[in-house]
């Protein structure tokens, strides 16, 4: 903590911050899981890289669940860019000066 330059108070309240936020996603975002298909064409791309490049290649099976994981939360990535935009474009600011 003391390298990131937090001390216990300012985690907490960044965590505090963070819960609406989290809460709000998880709420309005909502992603369908990675298929068996997205997860194979992942791996086939990563083995091709470790292969190139000299390193060993897990097999499927044990880098299944992190590249689900991944898929996933790449959706969700895309999910809310696209919600964020459609709000932006939706929303109606008065600037009163």
């Amino acid at each position: 903590m003391k390298q990131a330059g937090l001390n216990s108070e300012t985690l907490n309240a960044q965590i505090a911050e963070n819960i609406p936020y989290t809460k709000y996603v998880e709420k309005e975002i909502k992603v369908e899981e990675a298929t068996d298909e997205e997860i194979q064409k992942y791996y086939d791309q990563v083995a091709e890289q470790a292969k190139t490049s000299g390193q060993k290649v897990q097999k499927l099976e044990e880098m299944k669940p992190q590249i689900k994981e991944q898929l996933e939360q790449q959706k969700k990535q895309e999910k809310l860019v696209k919600h964020v935009e459609e709000l932006q474009k939706n929303a109606k600011v008065d600037i009163k000066i």
